[in-house]
């Protein structure tokens, strides 16, 4: 397959490019094979699809494959993020986007039929979240990524270029449903005030990088300083619920458990607004406690501590007054979710949910025991083995 990617780059890293395609005519089932670097999202007519890549050795990328229906005025889009920095997680390769749509084995499109956009709305220059993982996500938003899905015209095409790319290899990859699974509720509403005092917990953030052993940009050329701005943050739980997210309010919910995945929430800007996402698998009630952090200043709510992992488990919104479907660009595991209205005014609409990232083949195992305690380890055991047996 063609493989390609920006024209100039220019040493950028965090680059976001979305690749869309508009079908001509009623296919019926038309299957896409595709592969991209480092991370991408599928999406047809604004409705996820898929995400990827499946897991494979340096140089080498697994084609994915996926069966639709398909009609004329369909529009396939890919979102794909090139990060180029050396990690545990994404390793250090050039950027491409590689597809061909074929019906009855014949082939419809290739890569080079797609129009490309820069998609400007991520910003590029934040901090990693640790060395393990890429950049932390930020986003300028002036109109929902929906539209774009939908053939509205709201980013600057991208000029491309053919690449090396990866050697493409085909891999039997476990299938994945991508079920979505619902927050239970909100735990907790409250206010929001802030604080200029030292933090211990500043130790923790993962800011420090080289053109060498830890890539990313310089703390100084930061567009946003996600950790700075959440360790300002002092929490303040009040009693009774909220339609909507005042400046310096917030809601903490909860998922049924511990889930791995891309968290997606509809939000309806009342004005402009800015909301910070917080997030960890549990609410941590020793943080207080804890000998590093037993002079810390006391807030009246549920400790949930973004960065309790030395993680930056944190993503910001700067969102135009309109409606949104937000989805993180990256899974992150979770069962308690914060969201943080800094600035203006904000609804979110019903509960948050997770695109569920795991292989079902794990629930294939049974086990059923009278003994509550020894069911809830083996019933953990099988979610945390399909969420990291992804692919």
């Amino acid at each position: 397959m063609k493989k390609l990617w920006l024209k100039e780059q220019n040493g950028k890293l965090n680059v976001s490019l979305s690749f869309r395609y508009i079908f001509e005519k009623d296919y019926g089932k038309v299957t896409i094979n595709l592969a991209a670097v480092s991370t991408f999202r599928v999406f047809l007519n604004g409705e996820f699809l898929f995400a990827g890549p499946s897991r494979t050795a340096k140089g080498y990328s697994a084609i994915h494959r996926f069966t639709m229906d398909i009609k004329a005025g369909d529009i396939l889009t890919a979102d794909v993020c090139n990060y180029y920095i050396n990690a545990f997680y994404p390793v250090k390769e050039e950027g491409f986007f590689a597809c061909e749509l074929t019906c009855e084995n014949a082939l419809i499109a290739d890569t080079g039929a797609f129009n490309a956009y820069i998609l400007t709305d991520r910003v590029e220059k934040t901090q990693r979240i640790n060395f393990q993982r890429s950049f932390t996500e930020a986003y300028e938003m002036h109109a929902c990524r929906t539209q774009h899905y939908l053939g509205k015209e709201l980013f600057p095409k991208a000029e491309l270029k053919e690449v090396q790319g990866n050697i493409l290899t085909q891999i039997d990859y476990p299938y994945c449903a991508w079920n979505r699974m619902a927050a239970d509720g909100v735990l907790e509403y409250g206010s929001i005030r802030y604080s200029n005092a030292p933090n211990a917990l500043k130790q923790w953030v993962f800011e420090k990088m080289d053109k060498e052993l830890v890539q990313g940009y310089p703390k100084d050329e930061w567009e946003i300083r996600l950790s700075d701005e959440v360790l300002r943050m002092r929490f303040y739980a009040e009693q009774g619920e909220k339609s909507a997210l005042g400046k310096d309010e917030y809601a903490l919910y909860s998922f049924p458990r511990n889930l791995t995945g891309f968290v997606t929430f509809a939000v309806e800007a009342e004005e402009d607004c800015e909301l910070l996402a917080t997030f960890d698998e549990l609410i941590w009630d020793e943080f207080f406690s804890h000998p590093l952090f037993v002079g810390e200043e006391k807030w009246q709510a549920r400790p949930l501590i973004f960065n309790r992992m030395r993680v930056c488990n944190a993503v910001m919104y700067r969102l135009k007054k309109g409606s949104y479907t937000l989805t993180f660009s990256e899974p992150y595991t979770l069962q308690y979710l914060k969201i943080a209205c800094t600035k203006g005014k904000a609804r979110v609409v019903g509960m948050p949910q997770m695109l569920l990232m795991q292989n079902d083949d794990a629930y294939g195992v049974q086990f059923s025991h009278s003994n509550e305690k020894l069911q809830a380890v083996f019933e953990a055991g099988r979610h945390s083995l399909s969420q990291n047996a992804f692919d």
